[in-house]
């Protein structure tokens, strides 16, 4: 039950990290806000599945 609480209250910060980044990059960018935010969040997840290979994990 506590594993299950934990991984929910992770979700909901990741979600709320990312609209509020999704807002915040939309709004300070005007038109071309969601373009540059699809290239960073793209570019997080590139990075992060780089390190996470780095490190040897294998799933």
């Amino acid at each position: 039950m506590r594993k299950f609480l934990i991984e929910s209250l992770l979700i909901f910060a990741a979600c709320f990290v990312f609209f509020t980044a999704y807002y915040l990059t939309a709004s300070a960018f005007g038109p071309n806000g969601k373009i540059i935010f699809v290239a960073l969040a793209a570019l997080a997840v590139g990075v992060f599945l780089f390190l996470r290979r780095r490190s040897g994990r294998r799933d």
